[in-house]
């Protein structure tokens, strides 16, 4: 069990000033099996209403509204974690999972990407998300600077380098064309000063059939971090 500090902001400058906008913010990390928030603090600026709830999948939200004129907006997030509680989390009911099993816009696969998946063996199980990991290892360099928030599963995949988020990328588009769910997680690895993206896949336990237990997964490698 390891105790940590998180820090997190968020800056943004617009080119010109907005008038009566509303805002909802996925940046609070929540206690689960694997670690306990014990202290939390967040502001956000501007504002004239702020409120914390949770989302339809039980994320922390922050929302809010500010009836004013501004050309920038702050978000600060600070507090204490212990972490390496366990190694996995308990999701939610299975039914709910198969959503995660979905392209996005971000993670449609092209032929090119489609004929990779073919050399994947295994179905819905550990060993395959093991394989699409030490695949991407090999097959595409982490390059900061390489690609931008836009850039698709695709793209990154056909110019064989990118950045975390891109790596995420290509490991949901490889599993989601077998119909596996899985999905996009962003968040802070210890002792780094920056949010990296990684990847979360569920898998059943019999000793637990209406319990998914979520895992997660590295795709880029380990020199990229």
């Amino acid at each position: 069990m390891k105790r940590l500090q998180f820090t997190y902001k968020l800056n943004i400058s617009l080119d010109a000033p907005v008038q009566h906008h509303c805002f909802a913010l996925r940046c609070l990390p929540q206690s689960d099996s694997r670690q306990q928030i014990k202290t939390l603090e967040y502001t956000v600026s501007p504002k004239d209403f702020l409120s914390l709830g949770k989302d339809q999948w039980g994320n922390l939200l922050a929302y809010g509204s500010f009836r004013g004129e501004s050309k920038t907006f702050q978000v600060e997030v600070t507090g204490l974690a212990e972490t390496g509680l366990s190694s996995c989390d308990p999701g939610g009911p299975p039914e709910r999972e198969q959503i995660f099993a979905f392209s996005t816009a971000m993670t449609a696969a092209d032929p090119a990407l489609t004929e990779y998946a073919a050399i994947i063996t295994g179905e819905h199980s550990l060993e395959s998300a093991e394989q699409v990991m030490a695949l991407l290892h090999t097959t595409m360099r982490y390059v900061p600077g390489s690609t931008n928030v836009h850039t698709t599963a695709s793209q990154a995949f056909h110019q064989g380098q990118g950045v975390c988020q891109d790596f995420a990328h290509v490991m949901l588009a490889l599993p989601r064309l077998r119909g596996i769910p899985c999905r996009y997680v962003a968040g802070m690895l210890p002792g780094e000063g920056r949010s990296h993206a990684w990847v979360e896949r569920p898998f059943h336990n019999r000793k637990f059939p209406a319990a998914v237990f979520l895992m997660c997964f590295l795709p880029f490698p380990a020199d990229g971090v």
